[in-house]
């Protein structure tokens, strides 16, 4: 019997998981430590700008005292506390705007509410002062005084307009009861009661109309003018009592677009928010603005037009903000990656230092003693290469000294991690037998670069030399595979070296024949070796020195200088050439027999 077999839905796709890069995390942290410091600045300027409103409450009214003090203290506490959480929280982006967001929002909105709420006080004491004006400041205002002849004008004037409201208002309710009515003889009995009404309103008119206007001073800031259909009071609120509503609202409109224009504006200004996250809590703010408005046009006298007036206003003012948090943050990322990577150059530079010492230390001693010396100067386009020179000396008593020198494709980290490579495979090559052959050495060299190396698109030159002095005609063995040709110098005369094959890596083992030679040596004759940013180097009009150029200068320093200075002067020829930073690593050795034939004791 089969056993159960699994089923796979190939129809699903795996969801991708988006990691972020090192420089998004870094840049987020950044914003982070930014928002916080930006955050706990905006905290400490309203802590002081709160405390000193505070001195001046006692400059108010003492209702609007015990408004204002609540208000600040609340507002202390708050700001208060989120400066202390902001300090100890960690220094998130996302911790930090929610909290920059909601503070924003609670502080405004306190702040509309309790503005709103000293307005409606004030309006209610403008109210409240002008009926106690009329009611108690007036000698002779009363409806005995006027009968019996003995108020003044101002009084008489008083209660004949207080008449004159009450029988319009007596008639409008006549009048609507009148509509509702359907029967003709009741009609009747109310349109008396009407035409009575309307004489006694015109008797009341005419009456007032005959009375000249009034100025009466209340007190050191308040004064009443009265005259036929108009009660004006100046000096509280300079508010006009029917018309005190409308310029309250008006007022408080304006109060209100205030904060939100000032308040939204310096909270853009530190708090370095982006443009969506800078939106969202003033519309919140903008939202209770507009409740506000709607409830002065129900209550409190606003006329529509102008609450779509503030409506619109009130829009506008989220826009300068907004609009600086939009430019700042789209300058953050470019300032950031700019301040990064030079951080990053920073840090990089230090390891490649680190990694240019320990580079360097592979590099063998400069070979100043015994029959066979070898000096070098070694010049990386960075702070690392990809050329090796490798030194091995016998250990027998023949004196021989074995020199590898490779140039691997490429410049920079990749060209020396891969030069690391091959100084192990040469460290494994001479370990096994360290009189091996300079055939030998390319022929395992090409293996081990084809079967690792090549895939990944690197090849190799290479120059394998080996310096024999005590044997019968001082043999120097050498291959070359691909390397620039080595020059033996002596007394003037230089003799080029040429390629025996292929460079590293091209061909297999089969197909590899490193096709060693042979040359003689005598004492103070000297092989010169190079790689190839020495002949390759250009100049201004973009010339090269050459193979040609090099050997013209060999053979002017073979004949009078110590095969030791070479290097260094080779170098400094192609420097001086060049005249520019170098395009390519360079390596220029000597290696020559020593002319003093007991160099060895």
């Amino acid at each position: 019997m089969p056993g159960p077999t699994l089923e796979y839905d190939t129809k699903a796709t795996a969801s991708v998981v988006h990691t972020p890069t090192r420089f998004e995390v870094a840049m987020q942290d950044e914003r982070g430590r930014w928002l916080r410091r930006r955050f706990i600045g905006y905290c400490i300027l309203s802590l002081v700008l709160t405390g000193i409103s505070l001195m001046f409450v006692g400059t108010n009214s003492e209702q609007n005292q015990l408004w204002l003090s609540t208000y600040i203290i609340v507002s202390l506490f708050v700001v208060g506390s989120a400066l202390v959480y902001a300090w100890k929280a960690p220094p998130k982006a996302r911790i930090m705007i929610r909290v920059a967001v909601w503070l924003y929002i609670l502080t405004s909105i306190g702040s509309l509410a309790t503005n709103r709420i000293l307005m409606e006080i004030e309006l209610i004491g403008v109210s409240e002062a002008f009926e106690t004006g009329i009611r108690h400041g007036f000698e002779g205002a009363t409806e005995a005084h006027v009968e019996a002849g003995t108020a003044d004008e101002t009084g008489k004037l008083f209660v004949l307009a207080s008449r004159l409201g009450d029988a319009t208002d007596e008639l409008r309710d006549v009048t609507e009861v009148l509509d509702q009515l359907d029967d003709s003889e009741d009609r009747g009995e109310w349109r008396e009661e009407i035409e009575r009404l309307i004489e006694d309103a015109n008797e009341l008119r005419a009456s007032i109309e005959d009375t000249e206007p009034v100025t009466v001073q209340l007190d050191e800031q308040t004064t009443v003018n009265i005259a036929p259909g108009r009660v004006q009071v100046t000096g509280v609120g300079n508010n006009n009592f029917f018309g005190s509503a409308f310029r309250a609202s008006i007022s408080a409109g304006w109060a209100l677009f205030a904060i939100i224009f000032f308040g939204h504006l310096v909270s853009c200004l530190i708090i370095p928010w982006n443009f969506r996250e800078s939106l969202f809590p003033g519309l919140v703010v903008f939202n209770a603005f507009v409740l506000i408005l709607i409830a002065d046009i129900m209550f409190s006298g606003l006329p529509w037009w102008a609450a779509i007036i503030f409506i619109v206003l009130g829009l506008l003012a989220l826009v300068p903000g907004s609009l600086w948090c939009f430019w700042r943050y789209t300058r953050f990322p470019k300032v950031f990656r700019t301040r990064y990577e030079a951080d990053r150059y920073k840090q990089l530079s230090k390891d490649l230092s680190g990694a240019r010492q320990i580079h360097e230390a592979v590099l063998p001693p400069q070979k100043n003693h015994g029959l066979v010396r070898l000096n070098y100067v070694y010049e990386p386009m960075s702070q690392i290469g990809g050329d090796l020179l490798y030194v091995r000396e016998s250990e027998g008593q023949d004196g021989a000294v074995s020199a590898v020198l490779l140039d691997v494709t490429g410049h920079g980290v990749a060209a020396a991690l891969t030069v690391n490579r091959l100084l192990g495979e040469l460290d494994r090559i001479y370990g096994e037998d360290p009189d091996v052959s300079p055939g030998k050495v390319l022929a395992g060299l090409n293996h081990y670069v084809h079967l690792t190396l090549v895939r990944h698109g690197i090849f190799v030159t290479g120059l394998a030399l080996r310096l024999e002095p005590n044997s019968n005609n001082g043999n120097l063995l050498y291959a070359s595979a691909g390397h620039p040709p080595a020059f033996v110098c002596r007394s003037g005369n230089c003799d080029q070296l040429e390629p025996t094959t292929f460079m590293l890596g091209v061909m297999d083992e089969a197909g590899f024949d490193p096709n060693e030679q042979s040359h003689h040596l005598d004492p103070g004759d000297a092989v010169l070796v190079y790689t190839d940013g020495a002949a390759e180097a250009r100049d201004e009009r973009d010339r090269q020195i050459g193979t040609k150029g090099l050997e013209k200068l060999f053979h002017a320093m073979s004949g009078d200088r110590d095969p030791a200075d070479w290097p260094k002067t080779v170098l400094g020829h192609v420097a001086k050439h060049r005249n520019r930073p170098p395009d390519d690593d360079t390596i220029v050795a000597a290696m020559y027999r020593a002319k003093d034939e007991n160099a060895g004791d």
